[in-house]
């Protein structure tokens, strides 16, 4: 089964009881969305950064939007912290990097759609 059929409106995600992350090969450029209804979808671009290996990146993202989740954080957060995780881990040679200071994070993570939307689309780093 392809990643878009996954996480189209007929897939297997329809029977999990709580949000599904899709993740795929047909949208790695848009970047991680929960499965659902139109409604239900969120779309959180991954902002530029400086790729210096991807080992651990996937690991990385998961466990920042796990960790948002158990913050009680919105999706959408959720998804941020997700790429504010994988983005320590692509920078540096191993699985796992420095994570920005936690002012620096609740900065990002109370960014508007479009300033983030602005960010991603940036320089890496900025």
């Amino acid at each position: 089964m392809t990643a878009a059929r996954a996480c189209d409106a007929t897939g297997p995600w329809r029977l999990a009881p709580g949000p599904v992350v899709c993740v795929g090969e047909t949208m790695a450029a848009l970047g991680p969305r929960p499965a659902g209804s139109p409604a239900d979808r969120h779309t959180v671009p991954a902002p530029r950064t400086t790729v210096v290996e991807t080992v651990g990146a996937g690991d990385a993202f998961a466990a920042g939007f796990l960790a948002g989740l158990l913050r009680a954080e919105t999706i959408t957060n959720a998804l941020r912290l997700g790429h504010i995780t994988a983005a320590s881990a692509l920078q540096v040679t191993g699985d796992h990097g420095p994570l920005p200071d936690p002012t620096e994070t609740e900065a990002l993570l109370a960014l508007s759609a479009r300033e983030w939307t602005e960010r991603a689309a940036g320089a890496p780093g900025t």
